[in-house]
């Protein structure tokens, strides 16, 4: 219910080159505070006009300025009426008074468009994404994010009219060729929690100020139906002037990045030996204080040397040397099943461009250590969106759920166009078994 994107009328105002024809200087004198620009550089702009059309017989229009607002145009025109233009209107011939009337009338005109409007600044910006100008140079096009997989909603209809029009600018209704009925577009309806966004933006803020990394992501889902409530990346760019950040800022992290994660991969490793039932929670091992010899490779628990530990404390205390021995109770084609049906090395299909699925590398593939690596988050990539659905999954009773990032569409007059509703991948492990990961 918060507007994130706004389309808002704006006009584009063109000058007629056929009544600038022997004018320039003095329009541009009159014109060029009206539209803030500098009267020596409009002047030049027109003669190029004029020496791009060349010989042509039809002057054409000149564009002049994008993105007029509709209050500043009615200053414009308001103006324009009661302008001069150098001729002693007490004492105008005829033909003086019909130029005039064109002055006024033609010098400047405009034609409608539109433009993107962001309230919220670079909040959520990389979601939102960005719009360029269409192909038809008037109707706005999705370019990133959002904007971009949800064009076709978004977009609309143009209405085109293909006429002729008489010597003073009528249109002649009865040449009317071509009339095609204009279409508002749709509304796209996010899951995102605006408050929730802007107290995670906040919080990447403080990590960004304090740490400088290179960037800073963060998303945050409702387990149970997969909602996508927040997600942000910084640094951010602003969906207005997305020319004005490198490209680098647009990127989102949390989709289109693969990580080694290392130990927040454990859980997985976990589930997969409780859901087998080769360990239970109680169960001792033997964590070779601190440093562990396999197949000619040594692991270590840093800064630690624990010896005999339960399962569930080699979890809390995230040992390295406990979880990779639990991965090989598991085995390498056990352990390969359950990561890939947790979701990694595929994309989650959430409804934005540029996602990017893990890479996990099939047993046949992997070395003698492979398994003990793997265990504990090495030697494969993943993306936080994966990640997160996984771990989603472990808080959601073992139920794997598609991200939800849009929850609705709806028609341009508000009512229903379609509803998307919470949509389960896979049982992944029972119950129980993800409680008693929950619990670990």
């Amino acid at each position: 219910g918060v507007p994130l994107a706004l389309t808002v009328p704006v006009k584009n105002v063109y000058a007629d080159l056929a009544v600038w024809t022997n004018r320039v200087e003095l329009l541009a004198r009159i014109v060029a505070p009206l539209l803030g620009t500098n009267q020596a550089n409009l002047a030049q702009r027109v003669r190029q006009g004029f020496a791009r059309r060349g010989a042509d017989p039809t002057p054409g229009a000149l564009l002049l300025k994008r993105g007029v607002t509709p209050s500043e145009w009615t200053a414009i025109k308001a103006s324009f009426a009661s302008e001069t233009f150098g001729l002693q209107t007490n004492k105008l011939s005829s033909r003086q008074r019909t130029l005039l009337r064109r002055l006024r009338r033609w010098a400047l005109f405009a034609e409608d468009d539109q433009r993107r409007y962001f309230p919220h600044g670079a909040s959520l910006a990389q979601v939102l994404g960005f719009v360029g100008t269409g192909a038809n140079g008037h109707l706005l096009e999705g370019r990133w994010g959002i904007e971009a997989s949800g064009n076709t909603v978004l977009s609309g209809q143009n209405g085109v009219c293909a006429s002729s029009r008489d010597a003073a600018g009528n249109e002649l209704a009865f040449c009317r060729t071509k009339d095609v009925t204009v279409r508002d577009g749709g509304h796209v309806v996010l899951t995102i929690d605006l408050t929730l966004q802007k107290i995670v933006e906040e919080a990447l803020a403080r990590v960004m100020s304090r740490y400088s990394p290179s960037n800073a992501s963060c998303v945050v889902v409702r387990p149970a139906t997969g909602e996508v409530l927040a997600l942000a990346n910084l640094p951010a760019f602003l969906p207005q002037q997305p020319g004005a950040s490198p490209p680098e800022a647009w990127r989102n992290h949390v989709i289109s990045d693969r990580n080694e994660v290392g130990s927040v991969f454990k859980v997985i490793t976990l589930a997969s030996a409780l859901e087998l039932g080769v360990v239970n929670l109680d169960q001792r091992m033997f964590c070779e204080n601190g440093r562990w010899v396999y197949n000619q490779s040594a692991l270590h628990d840093d800064g630690h040397r624990y010896d005999l530990l339960t399962v569930r404390d080699c979890l809390a205390k995230s040992s390295n040397i406990g979880l990779a021995k639990i991965g090989l109770l598991v085995g390498p084609a056990r352990l390969y099943h359950f990561i890939t049906n947790f979701g990694f090395n595929q994309a989650t299909g959430i409804p934005l461009p540029y996602e990017t699925a893990g890479f996990v590398r099939p047993p046949s593939n992997w070395s003698a250590i492979s398994i003990t690596r793997l265990a504990i988050g090495h030697e494969l990539a993943v993306s936080q969106m994966e990640l997160a659905m996984a771990c989603a999954a472990l808080a959601n009773d073992g139920k794997l759920m598609r991200p939800l990032l849009v929850s609705r569409v709806n028609h341009a007059d508000g009512t229903l166009w379609s509803r998307f509703d919470p949509k389960c991948v896979r049982r992944v492990v029972r119950p129980e078994t993800a409680r008693l990961v929950r619990e670990a």
